[in-house]
């Protein structure tokens, strides 16, 4: 490639054999030509050593760089390390992106040049091929600062952002495992502005096996140090990350966080995807999410919280089977146990006996 291309797409990978291919064609098909589609291939021990060769071979815009399995933080640090693009865009190894995704974002960031990190909306997939259902976050970089405070708003898959930007912080924090993004969007929001775009900029593939509840339960932890940090940091003290180690509920603990409200955030994160898999019409994996949650270690408070919410995940399952009668007695039994419960019910009765797939999930 003649001199440094606007734009590197980097892609981390390992053993994605069956969707590589369609999602770095899609890169290379892109409205916007000037880019290189730049691959971290962590140990692959499937066949996607070959098809990145082939890809490579066929256009000389893909560019693999292979290291033994690190994991996702530093693929993806090596990454930005060594693109070359002024503008550097995220992309998930089973995604897809629409044609012109980059072409919008480099469009903005132009205009917009105190806007160091651009995200955008997903539509969802599954084995079954596009479902009407998106995730939207909001836009301008006021509303995305104060909903950063509360949770990740910027979806990782669709971010394009200065490459400059992101190596002069540091890049990704391996002890944030599960939401380094989200780490690396409030160390960023402290000296730049962030923002989304309404348009759909990526096809984003949801499927079975793909959420594990360790997974889920680390999210939930490393997002409340995450969150903690910032605020230590905001408010002129150093920043509480420790060197080593991935951030644990023993860690939040000594930052001040209080057993219940680690549990509170662990069981929200665990229901908020067990719904999203439910709506997407993934009952089995919403049910392995309740059943992984029924063995956790939790205290008291997070004890008298989760049968609740267990139950109410079930009889939300059995409603969408159309199992009446078991359904009934799930959700009847999640509002003894919390009554609160009972409001939701009714508003979510008309919904679930219908069995649609609602548009947009957020």
């Amino acid at each position: 490639m003649a001199g440094e291309p606007l734009v590197s797409v980097v892609m981390p990978v390992r053993n994605a054999e069956r969707h590589v291919r369609e999602a770095v064609e899609s890169v290379l098909a892109q409205s916007l030509q000037d880019l290189e589609c730049l691959i971290v291939d962590d140990g692959s021990t499937d066949s996607t050593p070959g098809v990145l060769r082939e890809l490579e071979r066929d256009d000389r815009r893909v560019r693999i760089l292979r290291q033994p399995p690190r994991g996702l933080v530093p693929a993806l640090n090596r990454g930005w390390s060594e693109a070359r693009g002024r503008y550097v865009a995220r992309m998930d190894a089973d995604d897809v992106a629409l044609v012109d995704r980059l072409d919008l974002q480099v469009r903005f960031l132009r205009r917009c040049d105190d806007v160091a990190v651009l995200g955008g909306a997903m539509q969802l997939m599954t084995a079954g091929g596009l479902e009407d259902q998106f995730l939207r976050h909001p836009t301008g970089p006021e509303r995305v600062a104060a909903a950063l405070t509360r949770a990740c708003c910027i979806a990782h898959p669709t971010v394009m952002a200065r490459r400059e930007v992101v190596l002069e912080s540091g890049g990704y924090r391996g002890q944030y495992l599960h939401a380094e993004d989200y780490d690396l969007w409030l160390r960023l929001a402290e000296r730049h502005r962030l923002d989304n775009l309404p348009q759909t900029l990526v096809r984003h593939r949801v499927h079975e096996g793909q959420v594990s509840f360790a997974s889920i339960e680390q999210q939930a932890i490393s997002a409340l140090g995450a969150r903690l940090a910032a605020l230590r940091r905001r408010a002129g003290g150093p920043d509480p990350t420790p060197v080593e180690g991935v951030i644990t509920r023993a860690t939040l603990v000594g930052l001040g966080l209080g057993p219940a409200e680690i549990d509170r955030a662990v069981i929200g994160d665990a229901v908020h995807r067990a719904n999203l898999m439910l709506g997407l019409g993934l009952s089995e994996e919403a049910l392995r999410i309740a059943s992984a949650l029924e063995g956790i270690d939790m205290s008291a408070a997070g004890r008298r919280r989760l049968p609740a919410e267990v139950a109410w995940l079930r009889g939300k399952v059995d409603l969408r089977r159309r199992r009446g009668l078991r359904a009934a007695g799930w959700l009847l039994r999640a509002c003894w146990r919390r009554p609160a419960l009972l409001l939701n019910m009714m508003r979510a009765l008309p919904r679930a006996a219908a069995g649609g797939k609602r548009g947009t999930a957020s």
